[in-house]
């Protein structure tokens, strides 16, 4: 292994390599076209498993504000102990 790569390096070689520089985009297809692994961190791939629940799961506000998401609830929680 020579290289290793980021989540987003991944990404963009995987789903839109045409953002990949022209340098970047080489080495990773000659390590490929050769046969030889391309090191990926776990917590890129902790990354990428996440951005896909979040996409299945909207729990942000962005998404709360996005007509598109589906109705949220609130839940009111009050501390103390009477």
């Amino acid at each position: 292994m020579r290289l290793l790569v980021d989540t987003q390096v991944l990404i963009w070689y995987v789903v839109t390599p045409e953002k990949l520089s022209r340098i970047a985009a080489d080495e990773l297809t000659a390590e490929t076209a050769a046969d030889v692994p391309i090191g990926v961190s776990g917590h890129a791939l902790v990354e990428i498993a996440y951005a896909v629940e979040k996409a299945k799961n909207s729990l942000t506000s962005e998404d709360a504000d996005d007509p598109r998401s589906p109705p949220q609830r609130s839940l009111a929680v009050r501390g103390g102990a009477g």
